[in-house]
């Protein structure tokens, strides 16, 4: 079992580590964007690891280290979009005020990344966010 353990805690490590490193070829960008979208799920695979028997010797400290190390990298992604999502719709309705009227649209939501549902679709809507030279310009929102 403590091999096992010390395998997965490295290939979960292996995979984390493109959270925040450069792919250095298209295959490994692929895993990269992997890790980056599909990071909550990749994260259960050293969740796995950590709760995985009893630790008997060093190697398993080490493994459940390391997979605690890859779950907090995995994590990060999600954890570091939420903190951006209040800001962006701020933003947005400081850009927009008539679409703040409404309160709906939470651009981030941790039940929605567990999910295995599409999205609502959404209808564009033409504003007006600029004028120049005395012609509106639109944006489809």
């Amino acid at each position: 079992m403590t091999p096992l353990r010390f395998f997965l805690a490295c290939i979960s490590l292996f995979l984390a580590a493109f959270v925040v490193l450069p792919a250095p070829m298209i295959l490994l960008f692929q895993l990269k964007l992997g890790s980056t979208e599909l990071g909550n799920w990749f994260a259960l695979l050293p969740l796995a690891v950590i709760v995985m028997g009893r630790r008997r010797n060093v190697l398993d400290s080490v493994s459940v280290g390391i997979a605690v190390l890859s779950a907090l990298l995995l994590f990060s992604t999600p954890i570091r979009a939420a903190m951006f999502a209040g800001e962006a719709k701020k933003k947005m309705n400081e850009a927009f005020p008539t679409a703040a009227a409404d309160g709906s649209g939470q651009p981030f939501s941790f039940g929605r990344i567990w999910s295995f549902g599409t999205p609502a679709g959404t209808q564009a809507e033409t504003k007006v966010y600029s004028s120049a030279g005395g012609e509106d310009l639109n944006l489809d929102f």
